[in-house]
């Protein structure tokens, strides 16, 4: 939730106890907080994975194949990576990966994201080649339609015309991990 000029609708402020500060969206975003936050019970959710099938010590680094999957079936998600200069090559079943910004990756401060607006069932398979021996750091994101069953008193309290920005009501799950 974004506070407006006018503020949150009374029934909504009221079906939940909301931070006093406003919040990112998630802790790689930059520039101020810009929403409220309620805390609630943890989801629960199995955060996606990334299995490693194979991996294989090359010149210049190592050759990972991995299958990157959302044990909750997920629509979308992310990989996010936290140096994507090591990267030499990505693909993603297949398809190159352009880790410029572009349509394909989005660069926030020294992070590559790479939006993955379909999430197949049966994962994605991964194929990177990173420079040096020392372990990447990735961030696995799924994200589905709809809230938590934690954030139903708020979608009920929520007038006809409160509506959810961007891409609706969403749930996250993310975790991080080292290849």
């Amino acid at each position: 939730a974004r506070p407006g000029r006018r503020g949150l609708p009374v029934a909504l402020t009221d079906a939940a106890d909301w931070s006093e500060e406003l919040t990112t969206l998630f802790p790689w975003s930059r520039g101020p907080g810009r929403y409220g936050k309620v805390q609630s019970e943890p989801l629960g959710a199995v955060p996606p994975t990334l299995e490693v099938l194979d991996q294989q010590d090359e010149t210049t680094g190592r050759r990972i194949r991995a299958l990157l999957s959302s044990p909750r079936s997920a629509d979308q998600g992310a990989l996010i990576i936290h140096d994507p200069a090591r990267i030499e090559s990505l693909h993603l079943d297949g398809w190159e990966i352009e880790l410029a910004q572009g349509e394909t990756a989005t660069q926030v401060d020294a992070l590559r994201i790479v939006r993955l607006m379909t999430f197949p069932s049966e994962g994605i398979r991964l194929d990177m080649r990173v420079r040096g021996e020392q372990p990447l750091e990735l961030t696995l994101l799924d994200a589905t339609f709809g809230l938590p069953p934690a954030g139903a008193a708020v979608a009920r309290m929520r007038p006809i015309h409160v509506v959810p920005i961007d891409e609706g009501d969403r749930t996250f799950v993310f975790t991080k991990t080292s290849r």
